[in-house]
């Protein structure tokens, strides 16, 4: 995926949620105190794990098995 866009936002100091854009798609990352992640593929996605705590298909416990994931995304 090309990045054209990507903000950050701190939901708390030990958590924030990356917004990941292009052309075609924004995808978010969920950040949790640097040690456990979680993707998304859209807002609706977020925001079923935020308001019912839905669990999405994607975590990773590291920032390497992200980056991994990412660039074969």
């Amino acid at each position: 995926m090309k990045i054209l866009l990507s903000e950050t936002d701190y939901i708390t100091p030990s958590r924030t949620i990356e917004t990941i854009s292009n052309n075609e798609k924004t995808v978010f990352i969920y950040n949790y105190k640097g040690i456990h992640y979680r993707f998304f593929k859209s807002k609706a996605e977020f925001n079923r794990f935020l308001n019912k705590g839905i669990e999405p298909e994607f975590a990773f416990d590291s920032e390497l098995e992200l980056d991994l994931f990412l660039s074969q995304f």
